[in-house]
């Protein structure tokens, strides 16, 4: 959600994987993930937990845009023309 890569820290990735992914609270096997995970960035966070959230689509306001039916008109015209040409 637009935080600094310096604020996500390793208990900001152990919530995300616990919540997206593992629904388990043994610390050893997500103190393996982290490990992983700075392996592939190439370098290590600092400890703790920073001021980043993540986006978590069940829980969060995702802001929608909605199309006009103009809109979808417009651009299936579009596509029409520009499959003759």
């Amino acid at each position: 959600m637009d935080a600094p890569a310096a604020e996500i820290r390793p208990q900001n990735v152990k919530d995300f994987l616990r919540w997206a992914f593992l629904d388990t609270r043994d610390p050893e096997e997500l103190d393996e993930y982290v490990v992983e995970i700075e392996r592939l960035l190439g370098r290590k966070m600092e400890p703790g937990s920073g001021n980043s959230q993540c986006l978590r689509l069940i829980f969060d306001k995702v802001d929608m845009w909605h199309w006009s039916l103009t809109w979808y008109m417009v651009s299936f015209y579009g596509e029409i023309v520009c499959g003759i040409i």
